[in-house]
């Protein structure tokens, strides 16, 4: 079966959040909460609507435990490396006297 239509991709969940037991347990209780949920409300009769549902509600229960991954660009190079510190301002120095000349 084809999909009807392109599916958004998800941002990434903090998993390293799982680690702590404390976050673990809040983890269990929403997804069991939002799982029995689908017993109490009737999910629609064909398998792709109750794995859609399965699909969604197990995101949204971890989304909101664990929160997004955050992103930090790391530098190129380090700031206290000396070498490359020294590297960097010689090729500027020559790259101006290039542009001098």
């Amino acid at each position: 079966m084809k999909h009807r239509y392109a599916r958004k991709t998800l941002k990434r969940l903090n998993t390293k959040a799982v680690r702590e037991t404390d976050i673990q347990a809040i983890l269990v209780d929403k997804l069991s909460e939002a799982l029995c949920t689908a017993t109490l409300h009737s999910v629609a009769d064909t398998a792709d609507d109750k794995w859609t549902f399965i699909r969604d509600s197990t995101y949204r229960a971890a989304a909101d435990v664990l929160g997004y991954k955050r992103y930090a660009h790391r530098d190129w190079f380090d700031e206290n490396n000396l070498a490359a510190i020294q590297h960097v301002d010689e090729l500027h120095y020559k790259h101006l006297v290039w542009i001098s000349d």
